[in-house]
């Protein structure tokens, strides 16, 4: 598909709904109300170029909540209070300020809320060193070349994880070796495990078959939770492994990635993000749109925030920025040859500015010079 044709599609997805309506139920949130539990609807409606989540049908009060707010949020207006979320979560001090907003309406006392606010900020860095931790370790662990030609599943296990942690590392580990990835926090001679899988393998399955070996599990095709008695855990590896490799040939192991459009870089422009913000919102079952262009070059690639990688990308006359979140680990691969590239186009707020920006989905050498 060209890029012509995905922004007629997005026009023609937003005219039809439209005539159709002007806001839509999406879902539930369950939430306690004088400690009884209350299941509140929640109603979207599209205000400009603003996305809006609502516990009411009032339409008056989803145009008021959207009125002044940037193309950059994306906004919950429930009883009365606006929480905002950054789709572009580069920002500790707006993330920051988001905390302290939440609880600042939950306690209703400001100096209350700053206290709550700067707790949960130390607990999330608390939680992002375990994570690095656990993640160090594993990749102390692996070397692709050797462990994983033949090898289907990654299952790991260790008495030093936090088993709250393990399943976004487990997301991260997935990310780089594309391999289903189950890993292991032992007490006491039992492991709580937490699963992430590749869109080609159904890991639930996968559990199911492997029920023998395990005290419980539950999940579904993408991410699932094990019980596991620590000496069946080699066991239950061999076994999987197996089931995968069955399944799937070592040549299924590779990720690929579907591409939406493609089209030249200097196309990439204001004008065209706000037509892609038209097939919005997005989610699973409604991806991001991914763009392809071809042939261009890579130029003072640098790592950010310790692990995600920052170029600039050049081609047709243009040059933009671009953020490869937790591909810092590739930098030294880089080459001044011409590439093909796969992004999401966003635009980056900083410092009261706006710039295009290409968030990085993949990249291959050039196929044509």
């Amino acid at each position: 598909m060209n890029i012509n044709r995905l922004a007629e599609r997005a026009r023609t997805a937003r005219d039809e709904l439209d005539e159709i309506l002007d806001a839509g139920w999406v879902g539930t949130l369950s939430v306690s109300v004088d400690g009884s539990p209350q299941v509140v609807p929640i109603l979207y409606a599209r205000v400009g170029d603003a996305v809006i989540l609502h516990g009411s049908t009032g339409a008056g009060s989803l145009r008021a909540a959207a009125a002044g707010l940037p193309v950059a949020f994306c906004v919950a207006h429930l009883d009365g209070f606006v929480y905002a979320a950054s789709l572009f979560e580069s920002s500790a001090n707006y993330r920051s300020a988001v905390v302290y907003g939440s609880c600042e309406r939950l306690t209703g006392d400001a100096a209350e809320a700053e206290q709550i606010a700067a707790q949960l900020e130390s607990y999330n860095r608390e939680r992002q060193r375990m994570e690095k931790n656990i993640l160090d370790d594993i990749f102390a662990r692996i070397d692709p070349a050797k462990d994983l030609p033949g090898r289907g599943a990654l299952v790991l296990s260790s008495t030093d994880w936090h088993p709250g942690v393990i399943g976004i590392v487990a997301s991260r580990i997935v990310d780089r070796f594309y391999r289903p990835t189950i890993l292991i926090s032992l007490r006491n001679g039992i492991g709580k495990g937490s699963g992430r899988s590749i869109s080609e393998f159904n890991l639930y399955g996968g559990l199911k078959q492997c029920e023998s070996l395990l005290l419980s599990f539950g999940g579904h095709r993408y991410a699932a939770g094990i019980s596991i008695r620590e000496e069946n855990i080699e066991k239950f590896t061999t076994l999987l492994n197996g089931i995968i490799l069955e399944e799937l040939p070592v040549t299924g192991l590779t990720p690929q990635t579907a591409i939406d459009a493609f089209c030249s870089l200097n196309e990439v422009t204001y004008d065209f993000l706000s037509q892609l913000e038209e097939l919005a919102p997005f989610g699973h079952m409604n991806p991001e749109p991914v763009i392809c262009v071809r042939n261009v070059q890579i130029a003072s690639p640098s790592i950010v925030g310790n692990k995600h990688l920052r170029m600039r990308v050049l081609g047709n006359g243009v040059s933009c920025n671009s953020i490869w979140f937790n591909k810092g680990h590739i930098l030294d691969r880089l080459s001044g040859s011409s590439m093909d590239i796969a992004f999401t186009p966003q635009i980056n707020y900083w410092n009261g500015a706006s710039s295009i920006q290409l968030k990085m989905k993949d990249m291959a050498t050039a196929a044509t010079a």
